[in-house]
């Protein structure tokens, strides 16, 4: 007798020891945030706050660059030293949990070769080199756009520079900076792999096909369930470290967020004690949590959620990573033309991807998934698939592979189609962008010209350094402080530079 639908799911559903282990992990996120905001001896300052102290150490920072993973409460009461702690320990159970959920994925398999032998049979090695910016996915607009998105990301974005400046010296920043960089390697290396996974477990089989599961976002726990759900607790451990993956960027925005608000916005226009802007800025965190948990309500319903932030980015990420890249390579650019620039960049890409989307909504845009079958489901253990396979009529089966709803794995446009620039994939946006602003931003830096004609060294890249006047860099060897003295006999004032010592003893 085949088992009801609901029996079988009971196997891919939580137990009582997941919900325990999931509560107890976001309980010691919680309290690392009360003990720096309740019980640390740190004094209750802005900069302990957003900065702690800029006395955090290289390889919490590095952790928490890679990790990200934190909780609402910790951010509130504990500033950047709780959520910097947080990410610590979260980050290590939640390597270790995707470890182990590799390892028993390749065994669940049948080891390296089989799951190779699938993921090749499925075409999911294939790669495109093709140039065409319709193609969805193809070797240069992913490496191209991950370029540029991590540039941004990690060293412009507000959230990440919080953390590099909160360490006390140049080196350590750099130093973290290059064990990010293996960290995320390493991260994203687990996480493609994890996608083979999935595929060679699921190949013939495929639980989006069969409706068991509702979209690729949903996936992933399910995933987790079918190869560790016989652990009891590893569940918990490995979706409560997805959970709080989840709200890593909104809570840690918030917090770099209250500070620009505060000082740019709030500051000018009240009487500033620490008191009381910790106090401002800890009541808009709060506030703005409760409006991201309802965003999140909004969000749920997206088809994917990857392919939306991708998108959204894309408006003003490749604006600011090309309005940086300006200033360090083109000596002639000047404010007025990158303002301008980042304007008409920000505007050009949120018209191209507004008229993108509704073309994509009306269905002159689409991309044909890859396919996947339900073949092999007889020799597999998957009793949910089976079941929902057996008492569902074949005709809806069959309305599911060809349903705008399936997810946008891969595809191209015929290459007779006309091109139109709505067509071009959202993994482009962010090029798009940058070429926006250099298209605009170097002719008017020859129009509108600049009226400082002293440039600092520091502020180039070192190849565009060489080519910089002497004229230009003067600026460079004024010093940082002057001190003013009254002659006696004269009783004029005399400005005389200080060298480099008595620098850092006014600093």
């Amino acid at each position: 007798m085949m088992p009801s639908m609901e029996n079988t799911m009971k196997s891919f559903s939580f137990g009582v020891v997941d919900y325990i282990v999931f509560g107890i992990m976001l309980t010691v996120s919680a309290s690392i945030g009360a003990y720096f905001g309740f019980f640390s001896k740190s004094k209750n300052t802005t900069d302990e706050y957003l900065l702690g102290g800029k006395k955090m150490k290289t390889i919490p920072i590095a952790i928490s660059l890679v990790a990200r993973c934190k909780s609402d409460f910790s951010r509130v009461r504990g500033g950047i030293k709780a959520v910097v702690w947080t990410d610590v320990v979260q980050a290590m159970v939640m390597l270790s949990s995707v470890v182990l959920v590799s390892v028993l994925g390749v065994l669940k398999v049948g080891g390296l070769n089989k799951v190779f032998e699938n993921v090749e049979a499925g075409g999911r090695l294939d790669v495109s080199y093709s140039l065409d910016p319709r193609i969805r996915s193809s070797f240069f607009s992913l490496f191209i756009s991950g370029y540029l998105m991590w540039t941004g990301h990690i060293g412009l974005n507000q959230i990440c520079v919080q953390r590099i400046v909160s360490l006390p010296t140049i080196q350590q920043a750099k130093r973290a900076l290059t064990i990010t960089g293996i960290g995320i390697i390493i991260i994203m290396s687990f996480n493609a792999f994890t996608g083979l996974l999935m595929f060679a477990r699921y190949f013939g089989c495929d639980p989006i096909l069969a409706g068991v599961v509702e979209k690729p976002d949903k996936l992933m726990p399910f995933f987790v369930q079918d190869v560790v759900g016989h652990l009891k607790g590893v569940p918990g451990v490995f979706i409560s470290c997805v959970f709080s993956a989840s709200l890593s960027t909104m809570s840690a925005i918030l917090n770099s967020m209250a500070g620009v608000v505060y000082f740019d916005y709030i500051k000018p226009w009240i009487r500033h004690t620490e008191a009381r802007a910790n106090a401002v800025m800890k009541i808009f965190v709060v506030v703005m949590g409760f409006y991201c948990i309802a965003s999140g309500l909004i969000v749920q319903r997206f088809t994917s959620i990857l392919q939306t932030i991708i998108t959204i980015t894309g408006i003003n990420t490749g604006a600011v990573v090309g309005v940086f890249l300006l200033g360090m390579f083109v000596p002639r650019a000047n404010g007025k033309a990158a303002v301008t620039s980042v304007a008409f960049s920000i505007l050009t890409m949120l018209w191209i991807i507004v008229n993108a989307q509704l073309r994509f909504k009306a269905g002159h845009i689409k991309y044909e998934p890859l396919p996947t079958t339900l073949d092999n489901c007889h020799i597999h253990d998957f009793r949910a698939v089976i079941t929902n396979i057996s008492t569902t009529p074949a005709s809806s089966i069959l309305q599911s592979t060809h349903s705008e709803e399936v997810p946008l794995l891969t595809t191209a446009f015929g290459s007779n189609q006309d091109f139109s620039i709505y067509d071009i994939t959202f993994y482009w946006y962010k090029v798009l962008g940058v070429v926006l602003v250099w298209l605009l931003a170097i002719p008017l830096s020859y129009v509108w010209k600049s009226s400082e004609e002293k440039l600092n060294p520091k502020l180039f890249t070192p190849f565009v350094r060489r080519f910089l006047t002497q004229r230009s860099i003067e600026m460079e060897e004024m010093p940082l402080k002057t001190a003013k003295y009254v002659t006696p006999n004269t009783n004029t004032t005399v400005v005389v530079p200080l060298n480099a010592e008595e620098n850092n003893k006014l600093k």
